[in-house]
């Protein structure tokens, strides 16, 4: 009977030491490996995030370069006496409207090369 109980101790302590060895050789680093993915996966997300919000302030400048332009191209037709969204000659101030349009429109992309 000791004999037995002897045997299913250590059987039982075997038992004990094959789980404790699956939970450190397989298990754990399994984990470590989930883990670092999650971490690399949430980086890789930020990145992406930061690259839309570039992007997005990006279009936001143009858009807002856009609308100075149209606002001061539209002023000066109504101060040269015509219609909105007219043609403008070169003594109308168009070389000047334009000009300054280019000019934003660069700003906005030196400040999205810079970002």
């Amino acid at each position: 009977m000791k004999s037995n109980i002897l045997t299913a101790a250590v059987v039982v302590g075997v038992i004990a030491l094959i789980v404790i060895a699956y939970q450190g050789l397989i298990v754990v680093p399994q984990n470590q490996i989930e883990a670092q993915a999650a971490q690399a996966e949430a980086e890789r997300m930020l990145e992406v995030a930061k690259g839309i919000d570039r992007q997005n302030n990006y279009d936001s400048c143009i858009s807002s370069a856009y609308s100075v332009y149209s606002a001061n191209w539209d002023n000066q037709c109504e101060l040269a006496g015509k219609e909105i969204d007219c043609s403008l000659s070169l003594y109308e101030n168009a070389d000047v409207i334009n000009t300054q349009h280019q000019v934003a429109e660069d700003t906005c992309l030196a400040i999205f090369k810079a970002s």
